[in-house]
């Protein structure tokens, strides 16, 4: 390869950044129907810093975002087979891994109004404050105003 070879490879965008179907894009189809380690491991480094943070923008909690960032990659590994490279890998990936929210917090159980009712105690609001009954005369009218000299 001579030397100018390498640098218009070296300057080529990189591998998985192309959004038409490039050799680049063709090998990297043909990798995930082949399920290649090599090339896994290659995308977890490029895309593990931003897929982790985009999980945890979405769901707020460290804990989820980590079993939804490795659940994303058994889904690539799983379902390489269904890149078509027709669009971005990167569209790919976030979009799994959006679904694996969507997903998530649809199976997450919101307690119903009357569960809400049962649970709070009878002089207490539902934002946990103890109702209080105030004494006749005690108010904004009653309070000492401060009077300007």
């Amino acid at each position: 390869m001579s030397t100018h070879t390498q640098i218009q490879a070296a300057l080529r965008p990189p591998l998985f950044f192309s959004g038409v179907m490039t050799e680049d894009t063709q090998a990297l189809s043909r990798g995930l129907r082949g399920r290649d380690p090599d090339l896994l491991d290659q995308l977890i480094e490029q895309y593990q810093h931003r897929l982790f943070r985009y999980l945890l923008f979405l769901t707020g909690n460290p804990a989820l975002a980590e079993d939804l960032f490795q659940e994303t990659w058994i889904r690539v590994l799983e379902r390489g087979h269904q890149y078509n490279a027709k669009s971005k890998f990167e569209s790919w990936l976030f979009a799994i891994a959006r679904n694996l929210v969507i997903d998530v917090s649809r199976r997450k159980k919101m307690p119903s109004l009357e569960t809400r009712k049962r649970r709070w105690p009878r002089g207490s609001s539902r934002l946990g404050v103890t109702k209080f009954s105030f004494s006749p005369g005690f108010g904004p009218i009653n309070l000492p105003v401060a009077r300007d000299p």
